[in-house]
């Protein structure tokens, strides 16, 4: 029906082939940028691979009182259930990831269905954390 009546209009029926062929490509080009969001968050740590992680495990369980579901210090990763004030009892799954470097600790949070304003804010805390009980790296 839509054809009909793109034919009708100016170009006959070839422009109107045209036009919905342009209509239906532009639609599946911006369903596929428009994926799920995946924000990551990450900083650069100086402190060493042991104080960056326990601050990090800390700040999860103790300050932010957050369930840790996995982790492993060896592999690096720190996983647990996000929730914050504004999602009421809804948790989300978030990760911390850990990765040794010559001068510090590349470390990356995710949680995906949030804002990425949450990673950040937990980084920031992170930051802080370090340097609270660790002095200057």
């Amino acid at each position: 029906m839509l054809s009909r009546r793109l034919a009708r209009w100016r170009g006959g029926p070839a422009r109107s082939k045209a036009l919905v062929g342009l209509t239906v490509s532009t639609i599946l080009a911006l369903g596929a940028m428009a994926g799920p969001a995946s924000a990551k968050s990450s900083h650069h740590s100086r402190y060493t691979y042991r104080q960056t992680y326990g601050s990090a495990l800390r700040l999860v369980k103790v300050d932010l009182g957050l369930k840790v579901t996995d982790y492993d210090p060896d592999w690096g990763y720190l996983m647990f259930e996000y929730a914050s004030r504004q999602s009421g009892k809804r948790t989300s799954q978030g990760s911390f990831e850990f990765v040794r470097g010559e001068d510090g600790v590349e470390v990356s949070l995710q949680i995906p269905s949030m804002p990425s304003h949450h990673e950040r804010v937990i980084i920031d805390r992170l930051k802080r954390k370090l340097s609270n009980e660790h002095g200057l790296p």
